[in-house]
């Protein structure tokens, strides 16, 4: 990571400007635009969280993660899942995708996705650090966790995306031996 990268911490508490007509996102049409996710779960009198990040001081390379809501599956397993949002302020383009907790002593949240053949967790080639999420969006995580009523799962599957339907970088993430040096944004 460069000297020039950036994570920053926002809340929403003035949404004057912004637009939510379409009912999963609150909008402000800046240059370049915010598009924040309408959480689900979050308890009242709390502003709404989302972290910042921007690759450089020159670059228009800016990224707003914004919690969804917090869920557990209906069987329990000690795992909690969190849905976030990822919105690149350039070109407006919004993803999806989901952490889960780790039961291990080191309490991280991991990348979550399943295995192709099951409802299971698809932990890749090193567990390690396949499935090990930028720190300081775990901290954001687990700072703002206390906002939102976890929610139970209506059912007990997991809902992340399957390794066979992530985009190539990162199914070669998951599954590739020398996966692990190039892609920043997750460690």
């Amino acid at each position: 990571m460069t000297d020039s990268t950036k994570f920053e911490v926002r809340k929403l508490i003035d949404l004057s400007g912004f637009d939510s007509s379409d009912g999963a996102y609150y909008i402000k049409k800046t240059e370049p635009t915010y598009k924040i996710k309408i959480p689900v779960g979050l308890k009242s009198g709390h502003s709404i969280p989302f972290l910042s990040w921007t690759k450089s001081s020159t670059s228009n390379d800016q990224y707003q993660f914004s919690i969804s809501r917090f869920y557990k599956k209906r069987r329990d397993d000690g795992r909690t899942h969190v849905v976030l949002y990822c919105n690149y302020r350039k070109n407006g383009d919004t993803k999806r995708f989901e952490c889960y907790s780790s039961v291990s002593d080191g309490s991280f949240w991991r990348f979550c996705v399943k295995d192709n053949r099951a409802e299971r967790y698809d932990k890749g080639y090193n567990y390690v650090t396949t499935t090990f999420i930028n720190i300081y969006l775990q901290k954001f995580i687990d700072e703002y966790k206390d906002y939102f009523d976890i929610q139970i799962a209506t059912d007990s599957t997991i809902s992340c995306e399957k390794t066979s339907e992530l985009n190539a970088f990162l199914i070669q993430r998951i599954t590739s031996v020398d996966s692990c040096d190039t892609n920043k944004f997750f460690y």
